[in-house]
């Protein structure tokens, strides 16, 4: 509240760090004694994220301990028994939005893990949610429900995300939001109440269609990017650390398989170079889904995507040079009959070639946009490491509560 007032609590707070550092070095300072400099060297960052991890907390809860009263701190530390409910009381009494509670909830915890290992380092810290601006929350939820829309529901993706839908939306998330709103969305789709899915859905539509909504509505809304989070985020506070730690685990596979295929490509072109022969040339359909149709396809013989049309053969190479003799000549009827048939065969065989490209087009399309996707979402995962990635996708990982059947 002022400049005094705040110089005393950071020297507490700084005195109090001091002490939890020296206690959460006891887990694994005898380890350190014996090990590679450079181990006592990560031993040493991990012991400053801890107390960084208290002082936070501290700053949050205005003076509270994570590991509680100093009586039964020490026991605490080393049993690895903290107690963050304090965060959400204290702020929730401030007035604070409660998705900042859960976002700061699970950066302390990544800060004060009783294992030194486990704990983030400075640079995670540093890039998780909780410090990221508003617009860059809203556009985060935008791309996840963006790559959603290229799933089908009973991908690995969509199950992790109804895990616990309960939990992250409640039973039904239009209770949480105002008739005008349920008005509004009615008039276009129906949606799934239950779904995490379709609520995400609901926010960036909503978002992409902000200037088309009634003045009324945007008023409700709030303004775009601060008013218009906080207005969701508000009423599902969970729903932006569960995209978080949903998306990990996804992003990170589909970043390991471009860059797979694009090695692949790379030595396929080298090779090519080395033959004599056109360059490899790398769909994206084939980046991005394993066992995909046009995989089926030989591309050994063209550089680009050749699509089989051995079905389009002229039909008069079928007729035995013999037919004209077993056929009466004055007999036009059975000519005809024929004709027909080669006709509707033909015209059977134009429209399965192209529906098969059409096919194939969609298929590329889909691809590239996932590939588009994955590229936008790997730059709010570009700063963790692939430790926190499974420690965040582990979260998931667990049987869903009330709306997915597959997963009870």
């Amino acid at each position: 509240s002022n400049a005094s007032a705040s110089s005393k609590s950071m020297s507490t707070a700084a005195v109090f760090a001091s002490t939890a550092s020296r206690n959460a070095g006891v887990l694994t300072v005898s380890q350190a004694d014996s090990a590679h400099p450079a181990a006592r060297a990560r031993l040493t960052k991990a012991v400053d994220i801890f107390s960084a991890g208290c002082v936070l907390h501290y700053v949050l809860t205005k003076g509270q301990h994570p590991f509680g009263k100093n009586v039964e701190r020490q026991v605490k530390i080393l049993n690895g028994e903290f107690d963050l409910s304090q965060l959400h009381d204290v702020l929730l009494a401030a007035g604070v939005n409660p998705s900042l509670a859960f976002e700061a909830e699970d950066l302390i915890e990544s800060m004060i893990h009783p294992c030194a290992e486990a704990r983030v380092s400075a640079q995670e810290a540093m890039h998780h949610p909780l410090f990221w601006s508003d617009d860059d929350k809203l556009n985060f939820m935008q791309e996840v429900s963006n790559q959603l829309e290229t799933e089908p529901i009973g991908s690995e993706l969509c199950l992790m995300l109804e895990t616990n839908a309960v939990d992250v939306v409640g039973h039904s998330w239009a209770s949480r939001l105002d008739e005008q709103l349920l008005e509004n969305l009615g008039k276009y789709r129906k949606y799934d109440f239950a779904s995490v899915r379709d609520c995400l859905r609901v926010i960036r539509n909503k978002k992409n269609h902000y200037n088309d909504l009634p003045p009324g509505l945007r008023e409700k809304l709030g303004d775009l990017p601060s008013g218009f989070l906080s207005y969701f985020t508000s009423r599902f506070p969970r729903l932006l650390m569960h995209l978080y730690a949903v998306m990990a685990n996804h992003v990170s596979k589909g970043e390991q398989r471009l860059r797979d295929r694009a090695a692949a490509a790379a030595a396929a072109a080298e090779k090519a170079k080395a033959a004599g022969q056109p360059p490899f040339v790398l769909r994206a359909s084939s980046v991005w889904e394993e066992g995909d149709n046009e995989a089926k396809i030989d591309r050994s013989k063209t550089p680009g995507l050749s699509i089989d049309n051995e079905d389009d053969n002229d039909d008069d190479d079928d007729v035995p040079d013999s037919w004209d003799d077993d056929v009466d000549d004055d007999d036009d009827t059975d000519d005809d009959d024929d004709d027909d048939d080669k006709e509707n065969e033909s015209e059977t065989n134009r429209k399965t070639s192209s529906e098969r490209e059409r096919s194939i087009r969609e298929a590329r399309l889909l691809a590239k946009r996932k590939a588009k996707i994955i590229g936008v979402l790997s730059k709010y995962y570009k700063h963790i490491s692939e430790k926190r990635r499974l420690q965040l996708a582990e979260r998931v990982r667990i049987p869903c509560r009330g709306w997915w059947p597959a997963l009870e």
